[in-house]
C-alpha cells in the first residue's frame, strides 16, 4: 500500500471526546471534513470548528449549505474531488490571512447552534 507524504503540518491527530473537541481545536487553523455522505445532515464537528473560531475545507454535500457558508466560514469544493481538495489546500497555502479572516464568522455562525437559539426554533414550530 501507498503511502502519502505530507507537510508535518498536516496530521491526521485520531479521536477527539465531544467534551474536549473546541479546546483542542482552537489550536488549529483549520478543520477539514471531506465527507463522501451526499446525504450528511449538520455535522457537529463542523458547529464545534465553528464554536473554536476554526474555518472548514468541506466537501460540498447535498445539506452544506445549511451550516457552511463558502468564503464566510470556509472553503468548499466538490463531493469525491481529490484535485478539489488540494486546490483548496493549495489556496489556503497562499490565502492565509484571507481564510483566517473567517474566524470571526465562525464565532458568529456558532451563535445560530447554541441551545437556546435552537429551542427559540423549536418552540415557534410547537406553536404553529
Amino acid at each position: 500500500m501507498e503511502t502519502k507524504k505530507f507537510s508535518k503540518d498536516i496530521k491526521y491527530k485520531g479521536f477527539v471526546e465531544p467534551d474536549q473537541s473546541v479546546s483542542i481545536l482552537k489550536n488549529y487553523t483549520a478543520l477539514v471534513f471531506p465527507t463522501h455522505y451526499k446525504t450528511e445532515g449538520i455535522p457537529g464537528t463542523i458547529i464545534d470548528a465553528y464554536s473554536a473560531g476554526v474555518p472548514v475545507i468541506t466537501s460540498l454535500w447535498n445539506n452544506s449549505g445549511d451550516v457552511f457558508e463558502e468564503n464566510y466560514t470556509g472553503w468548499g469544493y466538490e463531493i469525491g474531488s481529490y484535485e478539489g481538495l488540494l486546490n483548496c489546500l493549495r489556496k489556503l497555502e497562499k490565502k492565509l490571512d484571507t481564510f483566517n479572516s473567517f474566524k470571526v464568522n465562525c464565532l458568529e455562525k456558532a451563535k445560530e447552534y447554541r441551545p437556546s437559539e435552537i429551542m427559540k426554533i423549536m418552540l415557534a414550530r410547537i406553536k404553529d
